[in-house]
């Protein structure tokens, strides 16, 4: 750091000398002359001691400033990892989880919510497993939790997306009265989109219609 505030400090006095001596009161003008005096000349003048200690003293705190943004973000970056790789361990018995480059963690429950025929009503078969689910979710109390409902592609359009999402409100709504944080959930309906199976079976229709959890860190 202080090379290199030494350098600026050298670098200003060639391109435009205009200091003076204290202890003569001479100008420093031989710069355009001779170079290298000008510069052991300035380098001895107390004005320019004085720029160089504030300019070493600027870089070095900038240095140290930009070291712990970096090692505040490697920590937090850290974190996500960890959590999400906790996420994953947790959910791992009754879901199967992917994780984004992004460190969103996407659960997608192997034994899917059950609803009433064509309803939003969740099924009471269901009880428990959104009680394990609001259990894990409370664990992470600085993460958001939006849950997206699809179907499968029977039907009409605009009525699936409906239907979807209304199911993922009762979702997120039971989950908020199991003790999730309300501020912390939030849903939307996907409809008929994002298959993951064929809608060309009753078996793949049942797999399309289905809750899932997205989860990211705040």
């Amino acid at each position: 750091m202080k090379k290199a505030a030494l350098l600026l400090v050298v670098s200003l006095c060639l391109a435009a000398c205009h200091c003076e001596r204290r202890t003569t009161g001479i100008p420093c003008r031989k710069a355009a002359q001779q170079a290298q005096k000008c510069q052991a000349d300035c380098l001895k003048c107390p004005c320019m001691k004085t720029v160089a200690e504030e300019a070493a003293r600027t870089a070095v705190k900038e240095y140290t400033e930009a070291q712990k943004a970096e090692q505040e973000r490697l920590a937090a970056e850290q974190a996500r990892q960890n959590a999400a790789a906790q996420q994953e361990k947790d959910f791992s018995t009754m879901a199967n989880v992917r994780r984004h480059k992004t460190g969103k963690v996407v659960v997608n429950y192997k034994n899917p919510i059950r609803f009433a025929w064509d309803s939003d009503t969740i099924l009471r078969v269901s009880n428990r497993q959104l009680t394990q689910t609001a259990n894990i979710l409370k664990k992470y109390p600085n993460h958001h939790i939006t849950v997206v409902g699809y179907t499968d592609s029977t039907g009409d359009p605009l009525y699936n997306k409906d239907l979807s999402e209304r199911r993922a409100k009762a979702v997120a709504d039971a989950l908020i009265r199991k003790g999730v944080p309300e501020q912390n959930v939030s849903y939307k309906g996907m409809g008929a989109t994002n298959f993951v199976a064929t809608n060309k079976t009753s078996k793949g229709r049942a797999a399309n219609r289905r809750v899932e959890l997205e989860l990211s860190a705040k």
